[in-house]
């Protein structure tokens, strides 16, 4: 099956414009369900819950299953690629929009905190049981208290992005990128080499 590497270029595509919630994500990786910490000094104003959700969007090199048409493939991300959208979709305020399951948009997600991954044994994700390896992006965002029990109750597990970026085929054998030789079937299926990325598959 052939693989593709993600390609954002922002002279040419727009890279990441929502984050959605999703049951089954790509990246395979589900939220954990973060509450208020206790603090030493309390007031009773700051002991409800926070409704925050952790969790990557995006992992460097883990080979992403999709299926356009009758056209399957795989796509990566590298380290580089998954920084600069990191960067672009705050850059851009694209903090508020998501969707559920990449179909009904939500104002009750915003996306609070974003990082990278640089030491998987000390990042914050750590703090809360995760690790992740070197270059994943994490999210942690705020949500609405519907949106939160669902997430608790496991109809909604993870992220998965919306995005408009290029594809370049990797040359496994080679290990050499093949530039502008997506087959024109796949061309076609995704608008001239465009696609949104990383959508819910069945």
């Amino acid at each position: 099956m052939k693989v593709y590497e993600a390609i954002f270029d922002e002279s040419i595509s727009e890279g990441v414009f929502g984050i959605s919630l999703v049951e089954n994500p790509a990246m395979e990786d589900h939220w954990i369900t973060l509450s208020e910490q206790k603090q030493e000094i309390q007031f009773s104003a700051v002991n409800d819950e926070k409704q925050l959700l952790l969790g990557a969007v995006l992992i460097p090199n883990k080979k992403v299953y999709r299926k356009v048409d009758d056209n399957e493939f795989y796509i990566t991300f590298t380290s580089e690629t998954i920084g600069k959208l990191a960067h672009n979709f705050l850059r851009k305020g694209h903090q508020n929009s998501s969707s559920k399951e990449h179909e009904i948009k939500t104002d009750g997600v915003s996306f609070v905190e974003s990082w990278q991954v640089e030491d998987p044994k000390v990042d914050k994700s750590a703090l809360y049981g995760k690790e992740y390896e070197k270059g994943t992006w994490v999210t942690m965002a705020h949500v609405d208290k519907d949106i939160y029990n669902d997430a608790k109750n496991g109809i909604y597990k993870g992220f998965s992005i919306d995005g408009l970026l290029q594809l370049q085929e990797i040359n496994l054998k080679s290990e050499i990128k093949m530039e502008n030789e997506t087959s024109k079937s796949i061309i076609d299926a995704i608008k001239d080499g465009f696609q949104a990325l990383l959508g819910n598959q069945p």
